[in-house]
């Protein structure tokens, strides 16, 4: 996986230049961009004040970024999943035609 600064640099680039970004959603599974991020945000003077939950950026773990990326990845597989089942209903329809 590549560097998150390099990460992020290219995000600000291909965004100046209006250019689009590809396989974004593998970064997602990135530790280091989460921690990236939050050692941006936890800075803030109102980082510890809740919003529109109860929620604030001093409860920020290790372990709950870990269960965010795995809910990610579980809720990505199952999409693909459910995709490729589309996929293959549909191949197998056309052979029985």
């Amino acid at each position: 996986m590549q560097d998150t600064k390099v990460y992020l640099e290219l995000i600000h680039e291909r965004g100046k230049r209006g250019l689009p970004l590809e396989r974004v959603y593998r970064q997602l599974f990135n530790k280091k961009l989460y921690l990236t991020a939050y050692g941006k945000i936890y800075r803030n003077a109102g980082a510890t004040t809740p919003g529109s939950t109860s929620e604030t950026v001093d409860g920020m773990s290790l372990d709950k970024i870990d269960t965010i990326i795995e809910a990610l990845r579980y809720g990505l597989i199952l999409i693909l999943s459910e995709v490729a089942c589309l996929r293959l209903r549909r191949y197998s329809a056309r052979e029985e035609m």
